[in-house]
């Protein structure tokens, strides 16, 4: 089951030290199943009481001191406006379950004691070229010069601007990226929380003489869907699934008022014609 989201500390290179499991690093955007699909369409749109009223008082015509036109004039405009409803929300999940898939499916590498592996990023030292996050992580060494890296942030903000990120510095000294496994040291950071401009952590190196002790910031994060803009970039991962911050901001959209316009519209006429009695001119 689900816990209470909690700090976490993170070894390199041990994953054996890991003080509490991760979340299964995949996304699923869908609102429904095979079998809630159409029950919880159906419910989505008559939980409200405009859709839901126009129901009630069509199933009311089957009464026949109730009924106040042909059956055809309730349930044909109800029955297009629901068949509608669900082919666009059928459409809707096939394609965020593509899209998924594309995202879940993606391969990276994986930094290890004897070099890189590819295969998914649940855990540990993950290498990046030019690519989508795939979890968000601590900014550990850049191939970059000038020992920094852009980020495009679009799917997580909204924004088209490129933010900075600069690794945490003791590990952007160290000579290769393999090193980053050889040395013992770990990532303490915060709770996941849906702040996508803040964070707090702290680094920390035990083999060297003094110890080591950095403050990590927002600077030192690569967050789940950004893009990685140059160089070869190797961070950690600190939070995947639905632990991730892109995840947490995420909502599911409401369902769209469908009924009320097209329903109103079919039947006040008729039932204003029923009801409407004209004067008797004869007096």
């Amino acid at each position: 089951g689900r816990r209470d989201p909690r700090p976490r500390t993170v070894w390199l290179g041990h994953p054996e030290k890991r003080d509490q499991r991760y979340p299964r690093n995949v996304i699923n955007n869908q609102k429904y199943n095979f079998f809630t699909f159409l029950p919880g369409v159906l419910f989505n749109q008559f939980k409200y009481f405009f859709n839901l009223y126009f129901l009630l008082l069509a199933c009311s015509q089957f009464v026949v001191e109730m009924r106040l036109g042909a059956l055809y004039t309730y349930w044909v405009p109800l029955g297009f406006v629901l068949a509608v409803t669900v082919i666009r929300e059928a459409a809707e999940e096939i394609r965020c379950y593509m899209r998924d898939k594309e995202v879940n499916s993606q391969i990276y590498s994986k930094l290890t004691a004897r070099g890189r592996l590819c295969g998914s990023s649940t855990a540990g030292a993950c290498c990046l070229v030019n690519q989508r996050v795939p979890a968000d992580m601590i900014f550990l060494r850049t191939s970059e010069k000038n020992g920094s890296c852009f980020l495009r942030t679009d799917q997580l903000d909204g924004e088209t601007d490129w933010k900075l990120r600069l690794p945490v510095t003791c590990t952007q000294r160290l000579p290769t990226a393999s090193d980053l496994l050889q040395i013992r040291s770990y990532v303490y950071a915060e709770e996941p929380n849906i702040d996508i401009h803040n964070f707090v952590g702290t680094f920390t190196r035990e083999d060297s003489d003094p110890s080591v002790n950095e403050s990590l910031s927002i600077e030192n994060t690569l967050w789940a869907s950004t893009v990685i803009a140059s160089g070869t970039v190797v961070g950690v991962v600190l939070y995947t699934g639905r632990e991730l911050r892109s995840v947490m901001n995420t909502s599911n959209p409401r369902s769209k008022f469908l009924f009320c316009a097209l329903i109103f519209t079919t039947l006040c006429p008729l039932t204003w014609k029923r009801n409407f009695c004209p004067l008797d001119t004869k007096g």
